[in-house]
């Protein structure tokens, strides 16, 4: 059975005995039932992954004792930003749940037209703060060494201009039947080529779908306007979809 995961910034190649912050400690000792000697794994976000067996534990602390470095786990080799529109709900959680998982480097929350009159506040501290929680839990569950980086959210034409600058693959979703002639499509399966992006920026509007003149600034931007096939699909399973198409195209799992 594989060992669980705990997620520790601090770590370094040099750690011997590391106190878990109060979320983690609490994730180990109510919530998996860890004891004064079992084996675990801790990781930085950044790539180090040690093995550690828990030293002390009380209702306030958890100290565990640092043991041999992990062999690196297996990254994305392509640098992948996904931004995508601001959904209704918590729909977005779910966004940041299955990027991580599926390798993104980073994720960005857009602002669109259509994005139900989100407004950037200082609420928007505590949405990145929660996204950034279930990015933790998500990279704890898949085994990967790397968090994404959360952004916050972005207005389109900041992100489009941003991207722009030095991605080598640049691709905007559209919905297949929303702009059936005014605009031509590929279907993502067709975009397969002898050689795969260092780096990559895949664009996913809202649920009311990109307006024209946001096309037109990402075409502008040398993005591809690309479909997903023939069926409209639900806003959040978008993201997923696409990244898991794109990594198996270019053999990055």
């Amino acid at each position: 059975m594989p060992l669980h995961r705990f997620y520790l910034p601090t770590l370094s190649r040099h750690s011997k005995d590391e106190l878990l912050s109060p979320e983690e400690a609490q994730h180990l000792t109510r919530v998996l039932r860890l004891k004064t000697g079992d084996n675990i794994r801790i990781f930085d976000g950044c790539g180090l992954e040690r093995e550690a067996t828990v030293k002390h534990t009380n209702d306030n602390a958890v100290i565990v004792s640092i043991g041999e470095t992990v062999s690196e786990t297996k990254e994305s080799k392509v640098i992948i930003n996904i931004g995508v529109a601001l959904l209704t709900g918590r729909k977005f959680d779910v966004v940041v749940r299955d990027a991580t998982m599926l390798g993104a480097s980073v994720i960005t929350p857009l602002l669109t037209s259509r994005s139900r009159s989100f407004k950037i506040s200082g609420d928007n501290n505590k949405l990145v703060e929660r996204w950034q929680h279930i990015a933790v839990a998500s990279t704890k569950q898949c085994g990967r060494s790397y968090l994404p980086v959360i952004s916050p959210p972005t207005h389109f034409s900041r992100y489009v201009e941003d991207q722009s600058r030095s991605v080598e693959q640049k691709i905007l979703l559209l919905e297949p039947n929303r702009y059936p002639l005014k605009y031509k499509t590929t279907q993502l399966q067709h975009l397969a080529s002898p050689s795969t992006p260092r780096t990559a920026s895949i664009a996913i509007g809202p649920e009311g779908g990109w307006t024209d003149e946001e096309i037109e600034l990402a075409k502008n931007g040398s993005y591809l306007p690309v479909t997903l096939g023939t069926n409209t699909l639900r806003s959040e399973t978008v993201p997923t979809i696409a990244l898991s198409v794109l990594r198996f195209m270019w053999s990055d799992f």
